[in-house]
């Protein structure tokens, strides 16, 4: 079995969490300024995601959730933001701030200010990524590579949580000292005792937790002139799923009113159409590794070569090696390879080769690049300079049963 198709089963079909639907509760806490969207579960999958409550525009707003609901990394140079870390993170990367402010949040349950955001999250165990697999369930994947990556994602983790641990044990303990850092600080609700951390430092089990919905639902956005570019974890926001082609996007509203984070149409959009961001891009062992799920179309699974100027008897051998008929020549299963239809269809514009691999080798890619593009030359024999317009095929990688 490709290792794909088995990280389908060992993380998931599609973007999404597969846990409770959430009550209108957090919707209700978060006190969104605009709204035309709910939440709902897939039928076919179970999986939860937004849909609209009306028709819209492309441009409209569908959800403005005010930006003091959002929990956020803190900034030395710019103005502090609700749920924000003591200035003694200030320090560390982005990401972990947002885990450790996930954390103290989490401790503090029901009196939390957060408290309705977090009961709509997975709780400890409900996700889990490859970097917290064990060795057996990596093993099922059959992609040593795929295993390795997830390991060193694991130890990327425990560094970051070390790294954590030190600032916590006083490495901010000068800046702490500063009128200034305690004035921050309190500027988002906190007193001077609260920018040191409170209680026992976070376990690594509560890290890993942390980490894995920090990675899978922060959002990187500028947040205005006083603000800066921040990452934010983004109460209601985070509820929309993935897709390459995305019905939405978000942007920060900083003007007259209060600050926030909204959901834009774009494109026109019916009653009960998902609403879907794009969270990147990237291939399916980078969703699988990070995300913990796999698009069921994902664009970026492939990789543009060259067709023009490969030599033909060279690229007729790969395009036999690789199941290598046409497109408009491949047989049907278990029957004998057909012909061509006529010399030289295989290299026309637009034709597509399909290469059947057990994972996605950008390696693999630059190999085939670099031995089936030769080198163009002049009547002299030295390599041609001019660039002249070149049609591509594009090389798709599929899963195979063998």
């Amino acid at each position: 079995m490709a290792a794909i198709a088995l990280v389908l089963l060992v993380v998931g079909e599609i973007g999404g969490s597969r846990i409770r639907l959430s009550d209108d509760v957090v919707f209700g806490w978060a006190r969104p300024t605009a709204c035309a969207v709910r939440v709902d579960i897939d039928a076919a999958s179970g999986v939860r995601g937004l849909v609209t409550t009306r028709a819209a525009q492309i441009g409209e707003v569908l959800l403005e959730v005010p930006l003091d609901k959002a929990l956020a990394d803190a900034d030395a140079g710019a103005d502090p933001l609700s749920g924000a870390c003591g200035p003694w993170a200030r320090h560390l990367p982005p990401h972990t701030q947002l885990a450790l402010a996930l954390i103290r949040e989490w401790r503090l349950g029901d009196a939390s200010a957060w408290a309705p955001y977090l009961a709509s999250l997975p709780a400890d165990g409900a996700l889990c990524l490859p970097k917290d697999m064990s060795e057996h369930e990596l093993a099922m994947a059959q992609d040593v590579r795929f295993e390795m990556e997830a390991e060193s994602l694991f130890f990327a983790v425990h560094s970051a949580l070390d790294e954590a641990l030190d600032a916590i044990d006083g490495g901010g303990e000068d800046e702490l000292r500063d009128a200034d850092a305690v004035e921050a600080a309190a500027a988002h609700g906190r007193t001077g005792d609260e920018t040191r951390w409170q209680g026992e430092p976070p376990s690594a089990a509560e890290f890993q937790w942390a980490m894995s919905l920090v990675w899978t639902r922060c959002l990187r956005l500028d947040v205005g002139p006083c603000g800066g570019v921040r990452r934010l974890l983004v109460p209601c926001v985070d509820m929309a799923n993935h897709d390459a082609q995305p019905s939405a996007f978000f942007a920060s509203a900083h003007g007259a009113g209060a600050a926030a984070v909204r959901l834009h149409a774009a494109r026109a959009l019916s009653v009960g159409d998902e609403v879907t961001l794009s969270y990147g891009e990237g291939s399916a062992e980078h969703w699988a590794q990070h995300y913990a799920f796999v698009p069921r179309k994902n664009p970026y699974d492939g990789m543009r070569l060259c067709a023009h100027e490969l030599d033909a008897e060279v690229a007729q051998i790969a395009a036999l090696a690789h199941g290598g008929a046409p497109p408009s020549a491949v047989p049907a299963r278990g029957a004998p390879l057909a012909e061509p239809a006529r010399p030289g269809a295989w290299a026309e514009p637009g034709a597509c080769w399909q290469l059947r691999a057990t994972g996605i080798d950008v390696t693999l890619f630059a190999a085939l690049r670099a031995q089936l593009t030769p080198v163009r030359r002049d009547a002299r024999g030295a390599p041609a300079t001019d660039a002249a317009p070149v049609s591509y095929t594009h090389l798709r990688a599929h899963e195979t049963d063998s």
